[in-house]
Order: C-alpha cells, then structure tokens, then sequence
C-alpha cells in the first residue's frame, strides 16, 4: 500500500522528514503563531506601558534616568556680565527585577483527544497574565508617586506628587467623575506638567458612568465628539485622556519575591492617603513612571519527551519606578 504524501502544516515550506521528525520541525509554523497570539493579548490587555517612559537596556541590573528642574528669569543690567543661571539636575535608578514569566503544560495526549483547541486561548492567557502584573506594578507607582511622605521630589524645589480627597462624593456619579477629573487636571497644571500626553485611569464602574454623563459626552458641548455612548468610549476630558483599567489596587499589597524596586504604599495603615486602600483613581502625565527593559517579551516553546507533552513560557526581564512624583495626582477617599 503506497503511503500518502504529508501535507503537515506546522513545516516551514514543507520542510522534509517522517512524522517522528523532531517537535521543532514539525510545529514550526505553529509556535510563531502562539507566539503572535501572546504578543497580541499583551498588547490588547496592557493599559500602562505604551502611555509611559520605556527605555531598553542590552545588559546591566539597572537604569538611570535624569530629572531636570527649572530655571528662573531675570532682567539685566546693563554693561553686566551674564553668568549664567543654575538648573538642578538628579537621577533616577530603575532595577531590573526578576525574570517575569506566565507558563503553560499542554499533555500531548489530552491535545490529541480534546475536541477544541486550546493553544489560541492559552496564549492569550499567559499574554494577559504578563500584561495584569506590569499595569499592576505602574499604577501602583503612580499611587505612589502622588504621595509626597513616600516620593519626594526629584529634585530640590520642584513639586511632590497631589492627593485630592473626594470626601463622601459619590463618585459613581459620572458627573462628580468629571468634576474631580477636572481637579486633577487643575493639580497638574499647578505643577507645571505639559498639557499633553495626561492621562486619567478609572475603574470599570467609574468609566461607564462617566459615559453616561452628560458632561462628558455630550455634541453640544463637544461638536468634534469626545466619547460615544453607543460604543462605550470617551476619549477626553479637561484635556485628559481616560483609560479604564480593573488593575488600580486598592487593597493593602506585601511585596513579593524577586521584585527589586518598591511596589508596595509604605505604611499599610488603613484609612492613610498613601494606602492602597483608599485609591479612587489615578492621573499622571506620561513622564510620570518609568520602565526599564532588559529583555523584551519573548516566547519559548518546547516538546518534553519525558513528559509527553509541550511547556510553553512567554517572559520578559523589565523592572518600574518613579521618575516625576509631580506628575502624579491620587483621587482618595
């Protein structure tokens, strides 16, 4: 009996060989595909990364980042020598913490007899899980950062971070929403931070009723449209982009292992504005929190004869810091 020609689909141009040709050759095309579903879940799922500063790095543990005061002005006299005025400067170091990873075992058996596939949902499982711990980790920085007792400015003179009590507002009001977003936006002002780029994140709850707000989406008073309560988006107000985000903390948070920069409010005392606890939502401007990357999200996938199946591992080495406490405004309760 002839033995018919293989046609097998995960072979990069149907590469030759058996069907005991090696897991790698046989699932080639089938891993960049797994691969592309993770980077695609990360990026869908992350909210903080692309709004904040990234840098990368090709080898080190760490990163500095320079912060910039201001200068003054000054009338001159005539026939005077100009000198020169003083603008302080520090820095700002990042650690890179350690390898974070998201990881899966699929059972070569159980695959053959499962009856959907389970790869595509699995990658954007562990794209997810990535995505969940960075935007966790960078809002709570911002919380941090809004805190002057637990960041301090960066340089000598400038502004500390903002803390705007709501009090008993009810802010799953989308028109006290607004109201206090406009707040945040007078607080940033106040701290000199550029105009642009400012970005305000709210939970589900205080998003969807900020859409149904009439303050914020409304023609008459934004002919260009800001937002649509049809599709369930608003894009801006007070000159602030709104983003939405279930990964604000806002419960006491214990560091954990292999994190190598502080991620955690300092006290832990209930009732304080610098505890989790008490976060409403955050406001930042894009230079507010820094990341450093040392090895970008990347995907390994391998078969384990021993164990009759596949371990598939996406990972990626960066660590979250600090830069601009004034950039950084907490709407507490």
């Amino acid at each position: 009996m002839t033995t018919a020609t293989g046609n097998w689909l995960g072979r990069v141009n149907a590469a030759a060989g058996s069907y005991s040709t090696t897991f790698a050759t046989q699932k080639a095309m089938f891993l960049k595909l797994f691969a592309g579903e993770v980077l695609t879940a990360f990026e869908e799922q992350n909210v903080m990364l692309p709004v904040t500063t990234v840098r990368s790095i090709t080898s080190g543990k760490t990163a500095q980042f320079p912060a910039l005061g201001r200068t003054t002005a000054e009338y001159h006299t005539p026939g005077e020598e100009i000198l020169g005025g003083n603008i302080k400067t520090n820095e700002v170091t990042i650690n890179i913490d350690d390898l974070l990873i998201s990881s899966v075992f699929i059972d070569s058996l159980e695959e053959t007899m499962n009856h959907y596939d389970v790869r595509g949902p699995y990658a954007q499982e562990i794209g997810a899980a990535l995505a969940k711990r960075m935007d966790q980790n960078l809002l709570r920085l911002v919380d941090i950062g809004a805190n002057v007792s637990l960041s301090p400015a960066t340089v000598t003179g400038m502004e500390a971070g903002s803390l705007i009590d709501s009090g008993s507002t009810d802010l799953t009001d989308g028109d006290n929403v607004a109201t206090y977003i406009f707040k945040c936006a007078q607080e940033l002002d106040d701290n000199f931070i550029p105009a642009d780029n400012r970005y305000v994140v709210l939970t589900p709850a205080m998003f969807y009723a900020l859409i149904q707000s009439a303050k914020a989406v409304n023609r008459d008073w934004s002919p260009n449209t800001t937002g649509s309560y049809q599709d369930g988006s608003v894009f801006q107000v007070a000159g602030m982009n709104i983003l939405k985000s279930s990964h604000i903390q806002t419960s006491n948070y214990t560091a954990a292992t292999g994190e190598n920069n502080s991620y955690v409010d300092g006290t832990n005392t209930a009732n304080e504005p610098d505890n989790f606890a008490s976060t409403q939502f955050l406001a930042f401007h894009s230079s507010a929190v820094g990341t450093v990357k040392l090895k970008d999200i990347s995907i390994e996938a391998e078969y384990d004869m021993r164990r009759q199946g596949s371990l598939m591992v996406a990972k990626c080495a960066v660590g979250h810091g600090v830069l601009r406490p004034e950039a950084c405004v907490k709407v507490y309760t």
